[in-house]
């Protein structure tokens, strides 16, 4: 009495096979960063008249749209950081 166990075991194989090779990889989705964070940098001030006063003034302000650029690419830095 021969039995036959190359069929079965190729047959388990092949159900193996079929079952491993059909899953898909799992999709990986990145979330977008805050709209306050794609802002592009405003425009800085140009002081056109020359005068001491405006030109410190101009200063002050561009120093503050400086920090608050900074602080939005920092911010974009520590997202994808993170990613």
């Amino acid at each position: 009495m021969t039995t036959y166990h190359f069929p079965f075991f190729l047959i388990a194989v092949l159900i193996v096979i079929i079952l491993t090779g059909c899953g898909s990889p799992p999709l990986i989705t990145r979330a977008a960063p805050p709209a306050s964070v794609i802002e592009p940098c405003p425009v800085t001030p140009k002081a056109l008249d020359g005068k001491k006063s405006t030109l410190l003034k101009i200063t002050v302000e561009r120093q503050k749209l400086y920090d608050q650029c900074a602080s939005k690419v920092e911010a974009m830095r520590e997202i994808e950081s993170k990613r």
